[in-house]
Order: C-alpha cells, then sequence, then structure tokens
C-alpha cells in the first residue's frame, strides 16, 4: 500500500489564503522516512540540519540562516509556516510516497490528484521550481513562463552531477536568482 501524506490542514490553509507566492518549490513525493506533509521539512532541527536532508540545502539556497531560525522557532515546521506567509510555498507532485526512481504511468493518477491543490498555489506564484521528476506535473498545470525545472536537491545528485546541482543549491542561490528578503 502507498503511504499518502498530504499537507496539513494549517499549511495547507496558510497556502490557500495567501495572494500571491514569489517562488513555489515542488518536490516530488514525501520523504520516505518521517514525512510530515510540508514537503523538504523534518519534525525537528537535528533532522533537518543534516546534509544529507534536501531540506537542509533548499533553505540554505534560500537565503535562510539556519542557526539564527533554529534560535526564533523551536520546530522546523513553524519555520515553513512563517516562510508561507512570506511568499515561499512548498508542495509535492504527488502527496502519495512513490517507491520507484522513476514515476511509473500507474502512478500520474497520485501527481493528478494533488494537482487540485496545487494548481491554484502555483497559478499565484511568480515563479515555481520543479525539482527533479517534480516536472511530471507539468501536464496538469497550466502553461507559464516562469516555471523552472532543476535537479532535485538530494545529495546524491550532487555527487552524480555536481555542476548542476551547485547551481541552484549553493548558499543563497535561489535568494540572488529570485531576489528574495527572508
Amino acid at each position: 500500500m502507498i503511504s499518502y501524506h498530504p499537507l496539513p490542514e494549517t499549511y495547507k490553509n496558510r497556502l490557500v489564503k495567501k495572494q500571491y507566492f514569489f517562488l513555489t518549490i515542488v518536490g516530488r513525493d514525501p520523504y520516505p522516512s518521517s514525512p510530515l506533509g510540508i514537503p523538504f521539512c523534518k519534525e525537528s532541527w537535528s533532522e533537518l540540519l543534516k546534509d544529507n536532508c534536501s531540506g537542509y540545502h533548499v533553505l540554505s539556497s534560500l537565503g535562510v540562516d539556519l542557526v539564527a531560525v533554529k534560535e526564533k522557532y523551536s520546530t522546523p515546521i513553524e519555520l515553513f509556516e512563517t516562510l508561507a506567509t512570506e511568499g515561499i510555498a512548498f508542495l509535492n507532485a504527488s502527496y502519495h510516497f512513490l517507491d520507484s526512481k522513476k514515476i511509473p504511468k500507474k502512478y500520474l493518477c497520485y501527481i493528478e490528484m494533488a494537482t487540485i491543490v496545487n494548481k491554484p498555489i502555483i497559478e499565484k506564484s511568480k515563479a515555481c521550481i520543479l525539482c527533479g521528476q517534480a516536472k511530471a506535473i507539468k501536464k496538469f498545470i497550466p502553461e507559464q513562463s516562469d516555471i523552472f525545472e532543476v535537479i532535485h536537491p538530494d545529495v546524491q545528485n550532487r555527487k552524480f552531477n555536481k555542476d548542476a546541482w551547485e547551481e541552484i543549491w549553493l548558499s543563497n542561490t535561489l535568494k540572488n536568482t529570485f531576489g528574495l528578503k527572508l
């Protein structure tokens, strides 16, 4: 059975109420271990601040001062909720864990289901980043010139495709590219 981890209602409501996003970052599916529902978020700072955590590299690229936020917010969830309020949204192409390297056609139904939540948020976004296989959502969302397909922040990708990885996931890259003020 494929596990289901939707956006938590409080986070989803925050996204729905927000009128405009500077940036939406879309991952493929929930983390295989300890998924919370908020993409790229972990339950504890110790989990999130590990080099092998994709969320760590996403936040670093956004220019988030990871030492300061750890002091300011008791949990990473609070940080991600604040980022949503400030115009940075995190979504998954599927809220079902897709246990495969590639996305087979039989799993496209999960991506199509997630579009019900994702499409209105992406439409309110100035820019949208599709990480790795999250590009599978392109056929379900309106074509916008501000949708970018990038390598996933997973450190395995850094090992095998260092230049493409560093082009987007080094510290402050997203912040500088999109002129974010976090």
